[in-house]
């Protein structure tokens, strides 16, 4: 079909069991012990390829399912593709979670203070990170006048604290452009205390950038 040729085998076990397969066919046939009721013993039977395959590498996709079935996005619709599409959607978070606990885990590569997250955490913390995308401090800020009905904000000395992006934002994504600002403040730069007109169009933080220092770079790397 379509120039992809695609086996369709039956094999008669406790029921018959019908498989379709463009990766492998029935032969060759290997033997399989199975118990046989009306002899009342274990004999050799005909075992095709395709069923072979299925039951060697069926663990991975009982454990997609169950681990998919822990978090999965509960939103009912009736539109056929709409439910694909979050199926898909958590099977890749779950893939991604996999992944990283393949780099992270199997490479020793986290400190024995750093915190290996669960299934239920990372996908919280990409959920954080697909809403903080894009997201700067001039769209969080609300530009133009006041409405009539709308209070006015009460004038305070106190200046507002700008937390530090996180991981996903500082390291991922789009690549971080300076930008010069009015307002002069401290470098959020680890044991830097000068201050900065230069800000970061992504992390919305102020980071020192001129000839004797760049705060900038070591930011965004390290």
């Amino acid at each position: 079909m379509d120039d992809i040729h695609i086996s369709s085998t039956r094999w008669y076990d406790n029921k018959a069991v019908t498989l379709l397969s463009t990766f492998t066919a029935s032969e060759p046939v290997s033997e399989v012990y199975r118990w046989n009721r009306q002899n009342s013993c274990y004999q050799n039977v005909p075992c095709p390829h395709v069923v072979t395959v299925y039951n060697k590498h069926m663990g991975g996709v009982d454990l997609i399912d169950s681990l998919i079935g822990l978090y999965h996005i509960k939103i009912r619709s009736k539109k056929w593709y709409h439910r694909l599409f979050f199926h898909l959607l958590d099977m890749t978070i779950v893939n991604a979670w996999l992944l990283y606990r393949r780099a992270i885990v199997e490479t020793a590569q986290v400190s024995s203070s750093e915190k290996v997250l669960s299934l239920h955490e990372f996908k919280a913390s990409v959920a954080a990170s697909l809403c903080r995308s894009g997201l700067t401090t001039a769209a969080i800020t609300k530009r133009g006048r006041p409405a009539a009905n709308e209070p006015l904000a009460p004038l305070s000395n106190k200046r507002t604290t700008i937390h530090a992006p996180d991981n996903d934002t500082r390291f991922g994504g789009l690549h971080p452009y300076p930008t010069v600002t009015t307002q002069k403040l401290r470098c959020r730069q680890k044991k830097c205390t000068g201050q900065s007109r230069v800000a970061c169009s992504k992390c919305a933080v102020h980071l020192c950038l001129h000839g004797n220092k760049n705060c900038f770079i070591a930011f965004h790397t390290s």
